[in-house]
C-alpha cells in the first residue's frame, strides 16, 4: 500500500459522513481496493445523500459489489446507464414540440423549446452554408462556428428538407447527444482518480434531464472532458485539438480548460524554482576532478515548449482554422459572429437582465463593459488564487472558476450553459447535495425561462417578471455558492474530498486530472514525479 493511500485509509470522515471503517472492506465499508490497491471511494458510504438514495437501486453497496476488480466498469456502466435514462426522459418531455414543429406557444407552456430546430430554420440552413452564404433578407448567423457547421453538417447528413427538416436535425442532434453523454461519464471516470463513480452524478443530474437538449453543449463539455483526460496522459497535441473543437462550439469552456492548465503549469514551474534555489548549488562543494559538464548534461531538462502550451497553441490552431473561411470571405460576418455574445445586450438567465426586469434596462455599452471588467476581474482573482493557494490547485477546480468567470457576469447566460458547468462541478465539487441542488435550482431556472417568454407572447399569463427575476437571483446565487467551493478547496486542501488529506507532499500529485510531469528539472533522485 502506497503512502497516500495508507493516509486515505486512516483519516477521519468529513463533516456529515459516515464513520468509515478501514479500507478493503467493501461489505459495510466506506472504500474498497482495486487491482492496483488503490482506494475507491463507494458513494454509497462516503456520502449521506448517496446513502439515502441507495434504497431506489437496492441498497448501499456491499458484498456483492466487486469494487476490487476493475471498478471503473462498475461506474462507467451505473453512469452510462443512468445518464442515457435521463436523456431519454427528456426526449419524451419534448415529445410535443416534435410533433408541432415547435409551434408556440406550446414550445414555452410544455417547457420544450430547443435551440437546434430554432437556429436551423431561421438560418435557413437547408439551403445554404452558414457564414458563407445567407438570403438578402436574412441576418447572418452569430453563433459560434462550430456550432453552425454542426447544425448544417447534420443537415447533410440525415438530409433535413422542408418544414421537416428542423425535426430531422433534432432527433440526429439527439443520437449525437447520447454519444457525448456516454463519452462525458467515461471522461469523468477516468478522471476522478478513487472517486469513479462520481461520474454517476453526470448522469444522474437534474440539468441533463432540463437542459441538455436546448442546444448541443453535451458535445463541446464531452470534447473539453476527453481534452483533460489526454492532458492527464501526456497527450498534449490530442488534447490541444479536442479542446480546440471544443472552442469552436462553446468558447467559455475551451478557455477555461485552456487556461485552468496553463495556470497549473505557472504554478508548479514556480513552485520547481523556488524548491531549486533552496538547494546549495551544486558546484559549490565540487572538487578537483569532478566532471561538472558531466553533471549538467545528466541533469533533466524541461522542453522548449511545455506540453501545456502546446495544447494551448494547438487548440488556438484548431479555433482559427475553424472560422478562418468566414475571416476570409467576409470579416464584418466573422467579428459578429466573435462578439455578439458580449455585445448583443442583456440576455435571457443574466444579472443584467434584473434591470430591465425592474423596468431600467441597462444600456449595451453598460453591459458590455461591465461584463469584460467583471470577466477579467474574475479571471485575474483565479491566477492570484492559483498562486497563493497552499498547494498547487487541482486543474478541474480552476477551470470551474475560470468557466464561472466568465459565465457569470457575461450579458446573456441560457440555461444550457449549465451542461458546461456540469462535468467540471463534479470534478471538482463532488458532493452530492451541493450537485443535485444546483441542479433543482438550474432546472427551475430554465423552465421559469420558457414561462416568462410564455408570458411575453400571451399577456397576462406565464411567468410574472418578479418570479423570473427570483429564479435568476437564486441561480446566480447557485454558482457563487459552486466558485465559493471551489476557492475553498484550493485554499484548504485538507477539506478537498478529492485529495488525500496530509498526503502526497510534492504540489499537485493528487490530482487524478494533472498533466504528468516527464521532467522536473530540479528534482532529487527519489522525488516522485
Amino acid at each position: 500500500m502506497s503512502p497516500q493511500d495508507d493516509v486515505v485509509a486512516r483519516r477521519a470522515p468529513h463533516r456529515g459522513d459516515p464513520l468509515e471503517p478501514a479500507e478493503g472492506r467493501a461489505p459495510g465499508g466506506a472504500r474498497a481496493s482495486d487491482d492496483d490497491g488503490a482506494a475507491v471511494v463507494l458513494p454509497t458510504h462516503d456520502d449521506a445523500v448517496a446513502a439515502a438514495a441507495s434504497p431506489v437501486l437496492g441498497g448501499p453497496a456491499g458484498r456483492r459489489v466487486r469494487t476490487g476488480r476493475r471498478p471503473l466498469r462498475g461506474a462507467l456502466a451505473a453512469g452510462s446507464a443512468l445518464g442515457l435514462l435521463v436523456l431519454a426522459a427528456a426526449v419524451l418531455l419534448r415529445e410535443h414540440c416534435r410533433e408541432t414543429l415547435w409551434a408556440s406557444p406550446g414550445v414555452y407552456t410544455h417547457a420544450c423549446y430547443s435551440d437546434v430546430p430554432a437556429l436551423f430554420a431561421t438560418a435557413s440552413l437547408d439551403q445554404v452554408v452558414p457564414y458563407l452564404e445567407r438570403f438578402s433578407d436574412e441576418a447572418p448567423l452569430t453563433a459560434p462556428f462550430g456550432v453552425g457547421w454542426l447544425l448544417w453538417g447534420l443537415g447533410r447528413l440525415v438530409g433535413a428538407e422542408g418544414t421537416d427538416g428542423p425535426r430531422d436535425v433534432f432527433d440526429a442532434s439527439v443520437v449525437l447527444g447520447a454519444v457525448a453523454l456516454v463519452v462525458l461519464v467515461a471522461g469523468v471516470a477516468h478522471l476522478s482518480g478513487r472517486r469513479p463513480y462520481d461520474a454517476v452524478l453526470v448522469g444522474a443530474s437534474p440539468v441533463v434531464l432540463a437542459c441538455a437538449l436546448v442546444g448541443v453543449q453535451l458535445l463541446p463539455a464531452a470534447l473539453a472532458v476527453g481534452a483533460l483526460w489526454a492532458s492527464s496522459r501526456g497527450r498534449a497535441l490530442a488534447a490541444g485539438m479536442l479542446l480546440g473543437l471544443a472552442a469552436l462550439v462553446a468558447p467559455p469552456v475551451g478557455l477555461a480548460v485552456g487556461g485552468a492548465l496553463l495556470l497549473v503549469r505557472w504554478r508548479r514551474r514556480r513552485d520547481d524554482a523556488a524548491a531549486r534555489a533552496e538547494r546549495p548549488e551544486a558546484g559549490a562543494a565540487a572538487g578537483p576532478g569532478d566532471d561538472i559538464d558531466g553533471d549538467d548534461d545528466d541533469r533533466p531538462r524541461q522542453p522548449l515548449v511545455v506540453p501545456e502550451v502546446r495544447t494551448a497553441l494547438v487548440a488556438l490552431l484548431v479555433w482559427v482554422v475553424g472560422g478562418l473561411p468566414v475571416l476570409l470571405r467576409s470579416p464584418e460576418v466573422w467579428a459578429g459572429a466573435v462578439t455578439a455574445r458580449v455585445t448583443a445586450g442583456p440576455g435571457y438567465g443574466s444579472a443584467w437582465l434584473l434591470g430591465d426586469l425592474a423596468g431600467a434596462p441597462p444600456a449595451d455599452v453598460t453591459t458590455t463593459g461591465g461584463s469584460v471588467l467583471l470577466t477579467a476581474a474574475g479571471v485575474a482573482g483565479t491566477a492570484v488564487l492559483a498562486l497563493r493557494a497552499p498547494r498547487a490547485p487541482r486543474v478541474p477546480v480552476l477551470a470551474l472558476l475560470l468557466l464561472l468567470a466568465v459565465l457569470a457576469p457575461a450579458p446573456a447566460l441560457p440555461p444550457q450553459a449549465a451542461v458546461l458547468v456540469l462535468p467540471l462541478a463534479v470534478l471538482a465539487l463532488p458532493r452530492w447535495r451541493l450537485l443535485l441542488v444546483w441542479g433543482a435550482v438550474e432546472t427551475a431556472a430554465a423552465t421559469g425561462t420558457w414561462l416568462y417568454l410564455y408570458g411575453l407572447s400571451v399577456p397576462d399569463r406565464g411567468l410574472p417578471p418578479w418570479a423570473y427575476a427570483v429564479l435568476v437571483v437564486a441561480r446566480l446565487g447557485m454558482l457563487v455558492v459552486l466558485a465559493h467551493g471551489a476557492v475553498r478547496a484550493s485554499l484548504e486542501p485538507e477539506r478537498d474530498v478529492v485529495r488525500a488529506p496530509r498526503s502526497a507532499p510534492h504540489l499537485g500529485a493528487d490530482d487524478p486530472a494533472r498533466p504528468p510531469e516527464r521532467a522536473l528539472a530540479g528534482a532529487a533522485p527519489g522525488d516522485p514525479a
